[in-house]
């Protein structure tokens, strides 16, 4: 696998752009930095680009890449669009970096992350103003849309499955109630600290009739007041 190593250049405006690829097309490729694609899409792709190192290994370029964003500062440095360092773990885990993308939220510092929100908000402000994408349409085109993007997908739903929903076979085909098992036990879904009820539990009162979801720190003074843990189906939940 060769690995690219690339810097574009605005030629509007002047900033500069640090990436890396595997694909053929570099040169038409934009790149996938969240700042530079906003900036593409404000100034146009009017671009120059430089490969400034073509590697055969992922240790090779991770090291390369975390060398070049360090000398050049190109997270702090307002001439390049950068908001994280290439390859910011460790060269090890390049491929899963490569694979997931360099921009990943979870690496970005409080001020990159801010950077991005305010921009968020710029943009948005931006495309209502000048009513561009969805705020182009009126409610009634948007929920005229909306209606043919349902028919389309339960067409293809139909074409391929013989029903109108995918959740309609969901929980009652067995294959795929084992692949959905498989996933969510990889992934570790409702284990834990990520129970959407994880620290909770329900308690019922006989004589109100009503069940309550309480912390269970709180459990033992509720009981004294009258309260059983359980929860009865068909009654209201008491917040």
């Amino acid at each position: 696998m060769k690995i690219q190593l690339y810097v574009k250049t605005h030629n509007v405006t002047g900033k500069k752009y640090f990436g890396k690829t595997t694909r053929n097309d570099i040169h038409e490729y934009q790149g996938s930095g969240v700042a530079w694609r906003r900036h593409l899409d404000e100034y146009g792709y009017d671009v120059m680009t430089e490969v400034i190192k073509e590697c055969n290994s992922v240790d090779e370029a991770a090291d390369f890449a975390l060398s070049f964003s360090e000398t050049n500062d190109i997270v702090n440095s307002t001439e390049w669009l950068n908001t994280i360092p290439e390859c910011v773990t460790h060269k090890d885990n390049f491929k899963y970096v490569n694979s997931q993308g360099l921009n990943r939220p979870d690496t970005w510092s409080k001020e990159s992350r801010e950077r991005h929100r305010q921009s968020s908000i710029k943009t948005g402000n931006q495309s209502v103003a000048l009513k561009t994408g969805i705020h182009a349409q009126t409610p009634e085109q948007r929920s005229e849309n909306s209606r043919k993007g349902s028919q389309k997908s339960q067409e293809a739903c139909m074409e391929k499955y013989g029903v109108k929903s995918y959740f309609s076979i969901a929980n009652t085909d067995p294959g795929l109630i084992e692949k959905k098992k498989k996933i969510f036990k990889d992934i570790g879904h409702q284990q834990g600290c990520k129970n959407s009820q994880y620290g909770s539990c329900w308690i019922k009162n006989a004589t109100l009739e009503m069940n309550k979801r309480i912390s269970k720190d709180d459990l033992d003074s509720y009981v004294e007041q009258g309260w059983t843990k359980g929860r009865v189906m068909g009654w209201p939940s008491h917040k």
